[in-house]
């Protein structure tokens, strides 16, 4: 969201040079194994002792200082390494990034499904949060062997740089090392930062450096973070959006509605064939996963797991503290309660990953706001990830999953600021290539059953230039970079935003496959005092689970699909249509058509008897007259959208809308483009007509339509007759 594209608060994401698949498929479990036995009889902490830290902060002016921890005062646990066996890292804190804190346990019981040994909830005590800074700990290293590292190679290594192994993360082939002494002992005191400092004596000291090239190391890089960038947002839980009342409704003619996305991917009609391929061929959910910070309880969201503890239950209620809980709604919010939202795919099975694991608590005393920092790292939210794919939530042999990733990095400040440019300044390259490298072993060992879903980020609005999607996130630099020594992985796919006029939307960073709606997007959001919470956000973290709630259809429309099969329908069902220098955006309904043209036929087949032909036309005919009848002042007396209510909205997305305008027409300008061409209703009938003993244009000519839209193309009754209540705005 705009919120932050929710910095996963790091510095570090990176996709590069990647190992061959096949020798990372050898390989992989004969590492696990190797790391699991090397060291999982040891115990590890659930946060980091401060005093194993060498931090410091740069602020947002570009002014480097070093961070000293506050002394412990006598109600906190120090956490040191030892005190709580690997088991139990898994549960209970969760980072936030907009309102740091420090969080106390508290007697509610944890939900259903949530996986949590403890039991326990959370409640954070806020705190304020200095804005802007990074923070990058020197002494701390993530280390990723490659898959064919040996337990010689593996002791060597540690033994030449005296390193201290204090945590590890198997599936992944990671180590976290502590460096001797400070960023490598007195041998690397020359590269320690002075004064405003450079970035790249922070991100690579010459350890770090020397480490990339040891033949057993495929990345390693220091831990580092980054506080989000906000923009403005709704107030609290309210849906008045600074002087705009944002409300949720199915009318076409409105410019402040919170579902206007929904109503641009045509999805009304996409739900038609969603629930005739059901009824056909039974219902076998997709599961959506969500990796996020800010989830909590909404009565509209029914999380299926939820990987470790849920996290604690924010306020106020807006678009940092609940990212999360907006993200999921915007995906499965279930509309069945009779207020609220429509969730894209309300019954996907929807999975939450809260990023909360190996949290480091520090007290980085700043001398003007005594500031007390939370800080995850991009490292535990791809463990978290990794954990949920291999140990948590296994994947069954022939399932398809869909992950949404609305995180980044948020550079747009560092930019402006400190005049420091990703695209040319090469140890943030070399970092970011570093975090590829983690990530690309995780995602490309699930090429073929989880398609990833990432936000392309929101560094633009500061820039003189839009910014490049692929250096915004990890994710969108391992789907986007290519070079001799690097190879895009294929179920990764990177999105836009765009607002109601399709154009890019103004922090949009470019570069990325498709767009989506991104600007004043209402969902769900969590609060302990209001149970129906809502918000009206912006962001490319919006943007993003339109596609994955998109994903997830197609793959439950067609199971045997791969990723990159549904990947290359999204992009190429695409319209270009765009203003700006947007990419082409997402459109639900052309890429079901896609998928296959028999779905037209379950959309036009209005009678439910597995044709088309006549018996269709006719109910079209009998539906359009009772919308015009409605139009020029009479009364609408059946349901035409099939929303089980008759009211004063009927002549909206009706269920002969067959081409996804929001209103059934005999228009000839009421064309989208469907199938390959653009096609009005009646051309979505003709396309799908079954009957070859009576052609479409002869059933048409029967059915003698074209004179009654001669009749109401020319009637001048509309301005004679009172407006029934029945009739809509629909028009």
């Amino acid at each position: 969201m705009i919120n932050r594209c929710l910095a996963l608060t790091l510095i570090s994401f990176a996709v590069a040079g990647s190992f061959p698949a096949q020798a990372q498929d050898d390989s992989k479990d004969r590492l696990r194994r190797l790391l699991e036995k090397k060291f999982g009889n040891q115990s590890r902490p659930t946060t980091t002792s401060p005093r194993s830290q060498e931090l410091y902060a740069i602020d947002k002016e570009g002014k480097v200082r070093r961070v000293r921890p506050k002394k412990k005062t006598g109600n906190q646990s120090s956490n040191t390494f030892g005190k709580q066996p690997f088991a139990q890292a898994g549960a209970g804190t969760m980072p936030t990034f907009a309102n740091a804190g420090t969080w106390q346990p508290s007697t509610a019981p944890a939900p259903r499904g949530s996986g949590s040994s403890s039991g326990l909830w959370s409640k954070f005590k806020r705190l304020p949060q200095k804005a802007g800074q990074m923070l990058v700990n020197r002494r701390t290293v993530v280390i990723q062997l490659k898959p064919g590292a040996t337990e010689p190679q593996i002791d060597a290594l540690v033994a030449k740089y005296n390193l201290k192994v204090v945590d590890f993360i198997p599936s992944l082939g990671t180590l976290y090392v502590e460096l001797p002494g400070e960023a490598g002992g007195p041998t690397a005191r020359s590269d320690m930062p002075g004064g405003r400092g450079r970035i790249s004596s922070l991100l690579e000291p010459r350890i770090v450096l020397k480490l990339r090239k040891e033949p057993a190391v495929n990345a390693a890089f220091v831990q580092t973070t980054i506080a989000p960038k906000s923009l403005p947002a709704s107030t609290q839980v309210s849906v008045q959006h600074g002087n705009k009342s944002i409300r949720w409704h199915w009318r076409t003619d409105a410019k402040n509605d919170g579902n206007w996305g929904l109503k641009a991917m045509r999805l009304p009609p996409v739900w038609t064939i969603l629930k005739r391929a059901r009824e056909k061929r039974g219902f076998e959910p997709v599961t959506v996963a969500v990796l996020d910070t800010g989830f909590g309880l909404h009565p509209q969201l029914n999380y299926t797991t939820i990987k470790g503890e849920l996290p604690p239950q924010l306020f106020p209620a807006n678009c940092g503290t609940s990212h999360g809980t907006h993200v999921a709604g915007i995906i499965a919010a279930k509309s069945n309660t009779g207020v609220g939202t429509d969730g894209i795919m309300p019954d996907v099975r929807l999975d939450i990953i809260p990023i909360s694991k190996n949290l480091m608590q520090l007290g980085a005393a700043d001398g003007r706001d005594g500031t007390q920092q939370q800080m995850s790292y991009f490292s535990d939210a791809i463990r978290n990830l990794g954990e949920y794919l291999f140990e948590h939530a296994k994947l069954a042999p022939n399932e398809r999953r869909v992950v949404n990733v609305s995180l980044g990095y948020n550079w747009g400040n560092w930019h402006r600021k400190l005049k420091v440019d990703p695209t040319t300044d090469q140890s943030i390259r070399n970092q970011i290539e570093q975090h590829a490298n983690f990530l690309q072993f995780l995602v490309n060992q699930v090429s073929d059953q989880v398609l990833f879903v990432t936000a392309a980020g929101n560094d633009s609005t500061t820039n003189d230039a839009p910014f490049s999607a692929e250096l915004a996130t990890p994710f969108a630099f391992a789907a986007l970079h290519k070079s001799p020594f690097f190879k895009p992985s294929k179920n990764i796919i990177v999105v836009e935003a765009h607002n109601r006029a399709y154009e890019r939307a103004p922090f949009s960073n470019v570069g990325g496959h498709v767009s989506a709606p991104g600007v004043e997007v209402m969902s769900t959001l969590a609060s302990d005092s209001q149970p129906y919470a809502y918000g009206v956000c912006s962001g490319t973290s919006q943007a993003a689970p339109h596609v994955s709630a998109l994903a997830a259809m197609l793959f439950e429309l067609d199971p045997k699909q791969k990723p990159a099969n549904v990947i290359g329908i999204i992009r190429s069902s695409a319209l270009s249509e765009t203003q700006s220098d947007s990419a082409p955006r997402v459109d639900a309904l052309a890429a079901i058509s896609e998928l296959s043209r028999d779905y037209l036929r379950d959309l036009a087949d209005l009678n439910s008897d597995g044709r088309v032909d006549r018996d269709d036309l006719k109910i079209f005919k009998d539906r359009l007259i009772a919308i015009e009848n409605g139009r020029f002042g009479g009364p609408i007396i059946i349901d035409l959208n099939g929303d089980d209510v008759i009211d004063a909205d009927e002549r909206c997305w009706p269920r002969i809308d067959l081409n996804g305008s929001g209103r059934a027409s005999y228009d000839p300008s009421d064309k989208l483009p469907l199938a390959g061409e653009k096609r009005s209703d009646l051309d979505v009938i003709a396309a799908a007509w079954t009957d070859k003993l009576q052609p479409f244009d002869l059933a048409l000519a029967e059915s003698r339509l074209s004179e009654l839209f001669s009749v109401w193309r020319g009637t001048s009754l509309v301005a004679a007759l009172p407006v029934s209540n029945f009739a809509a705005p629909c028009r």
